[in-house]
C-alpha cells in the first residue's frame, strides 16, 4: 500500500508523522504530493486536502483516510532521494466500514474498498474484490 505522510516537528523538537491510507481514486494526487516538497510549497492547500489534526500528536490526518497511524518518530534515515523514517504508533484510525473479522483477524473489506498499489516509476495498479486472492491460511502463526 502507498500511503501520504508530513513530518512535523513540535516545540521541543520532538519530530511526529502522520501516515494515511486513502483509497485507489486518489492514486494521481499520490503521485503528485509524493514529488513534491513541503518545503516549497503547503501540498494541502494547493491541492485542497482536506484534513484534521490528529487527537495525540496534531499531525494531519486526511478525511478521506480509510486508514492512518499518528506516529512519533523514533529514527529517520536519509538514503539519497528518499527518507526512511521509523515511528512508533500512538493513534490508530480505522474507518470501521471498511473492515470485517474474519477468523479474528481484521482484514480489508475490499467489496468497500479500492487499493492503490505503487508498482514503481509513477505506475499504479487498484486492489479491490475482482483482484486475485489467495488464502495460505495453512502457514498462518497461532
Amino acid at each position: 500500500m502507498h500511503s501520504h505522510f508530513a513530518l512535523t516537528q513540535t516545540s521541543d523538537q520532538q519530530q511526529r508523522v502522520g501516515i494515511n491510507f486513502v483509497p485507489a481514486n486518489y492514486a494521481e494526487l499520490i503521485q503528485i504530493v509524493g514529488t513534491r516538497t513541503g518545503r516549497e510549497i503547503d501540498k494541502f492547500s494547493e491541492y485542497n486536502i482536506e484534513y484534521d489534526n490528529g487527537i495525540n500528536l496534531n499531525v494531519p490526518i486526511l478525511k478521506e483516510a480509510y486508514f492512518a497511524y499518528e506516529c512519533k518518530v523514533i529514527d529517520s534515515r536519509n538514503y539519497g532521494s528518499h527518507e526512511f523514517v521509523a515511528g512508533e504508533i500512538k493513534t490508530i484510525y480505522k474507518d470501521e466500514d471498511k473492515f470485517i473479522e474474519i477468523d479474528g483477524w481484521t482484514m480489508p473489506d475490499m467489496n468497500k474498498l479500492e487499493v492503490p498499489l505503487y508498482l514503481g516509476r509513477s505506475v499504479y495498479a487498484t486492489f479491490n474484490a475482482s483482484s486475485e486472492q489467495k488464502d495460505f491460511v495453512k502457514y498462518r502463526f497461532q
